[in-house]
């Protein structure tokens, strides 16, 4: 029996489930251990994860009038849903004292009242309608969801012109001058990007506490008269970079 190609197949299998599962359930704890990742980057893992125990629960090459595990079965059902619960719940356990590498939830925390608290601004007459600009991935992804229902166009802050993501790709501020903006960002002194607007207008500030270590921070700022990314384009589509020729034959 374990010389047959079926039994090698089915052993194959489980190796290829785990080849396919553990070690990106490693990267996604790493990520969230050192990194700014959410709770969904473990989610493909999951998948290898569930055929593998299925599969081994339910063995191939067991006779089928074979007593079936089902007690090994309600062990892991169990398990699962304690420590699933556990894990979304931890805060809730321990209080707000819970460090946040410990909650699960913590990067999904605090999003909601901090838009909130920052969207009348969006209310005002001389704003309403211009797009917001962010410098992360993180707030633009946030800023899409969170104020949909102002129905705002999103741009990303891309003055190296990079494609690291889909939103560089497709929502890159362009190099344009003369747009107005809001500018969404967590640095309270964005002077990269502010230098480079002809009007700025501090709108609002807003900090959630969401555990004993972290905050969700952000600024909310009106930007006037985009002057491009840099110098030359601000020169070279203004028409500054042309001699003044009104007196010329005087």
């Amino acid at each position: 029996m374990r010389n047959s190609a079926y039994y090698l197949a089915s052993v194959s299998s489980y190796r290829f489930l785990w080849a396919m599962s553990l070690p990106l359930q490693i990267v996604a704890i790493v990520q969230a251990l050192y990194a700014d990742a959410h709770v969904n980057w473990a989610a493909p893992s999951m998948v290898g994860f569930t055929l593998l125990i299925a599969s081994r629960l339910s063995q191939p090459l067991v006779p089928l009038a074979s007593p079936r595990p089902t007690g090994w079965l309600v062990a892991v059902l169990a398990s699962n849903l304690v420590l699933t619960s556990v894990t979304l719940h931890l805060r809730d356990i321990v209080g707000p004292t819970l460090p946040s590498k410990l909650d699960v939830l913590v990067r999904m925390r605090g999003w909601q009242e901090a838009f909130d608290d920052l969207a009348p601004e969006l209310e005002d007459p001389v704003v309403t309608g211009l797009p917001v600009l962010t410098d992360s991935r993180l707030l633009i992804t946030e800023a899409a969801y969170h104020w949909r229902r102002y129905n705002v166009k999103t741009l990303a802050w891309n003055p190296k012109g990079q494609r690291q993501d889909h939103y560089e790709m497709t929502r890159s501020l362009p190099n344009k001058v003369g747009a107005d903006v809001l500018l969404l960002t967590s640095d309270p002194k964005p002077d990269e990007i502010t230098k480079r607007f002809a009007i700025i207008r501090h709108l609002k500030s807003t900090k959630v506490a969401v555990g004993p270590d972290r905050n969700v921070e952000m600024h909310l700022f009106f930007l006037r008269g985009f002057l491009g990314y840099d110098q030359k384009t601000y020169l070279e589509q203004s028409g500054a970079d042309k001699p003044d020729t009104s007196t010329d034959g005087q």
